[in-house]
């Protein structure tokens, strides 16, 4: 049996999305990577093959990619804040499918003349 879903039942699923959206963390977009590379001193661990480890961002600016060093204290921040981005673009595609769900059952529930009223 398949289930209806008229209208209402997507216009609250999208309120309810949309207070998701106000529960949103602070967030950045692009990827983290680790470069191992070596000091220079020829005392160090690094110079006997022991390298030192270090994390960037990249991100696509204008179309081109961009690198960003990333302070090791701020390592787990900036992995919550991309985190918390892809979560937030998959929220936002969520409610754009609602969205059309929502232009599809007008549509079929009141017809192609009828007035929407914002809800």
């Amino acid at each position: 049996m398949q289930s209806f879903k008229n209208i209402n039942w997507y216009l609250r699923v999208r309120r309810a999305r949309l207070n998701d959206l106000r529960k949103t963390e602070p967030f950045i977009d692009g990827s983290l990577g680790v470069i191992y590379h070596t000091c220079g001193n020829k005392r160090c661990k690094c110079a006997r093959g022991n390298k030192h480890r270090g994390y960037y961002l990249t991100s696509k600016e204008k179309g081109k990619t961009k690198t960003q060093y990333v302070p090791v204290g701020m390592y787990e921040a900036v992995k919550r804040w991309t985190i918390e981005y892809r979560a937030l673009k998959r929220l936002m595609r969520e409610i754009a499918d609602i969205q059309r769900m929502i232009l599809k059952r007008y549509v079929k529930e009141r017809g192609r003349k009828a007035v929407w009223q914002n809800k």
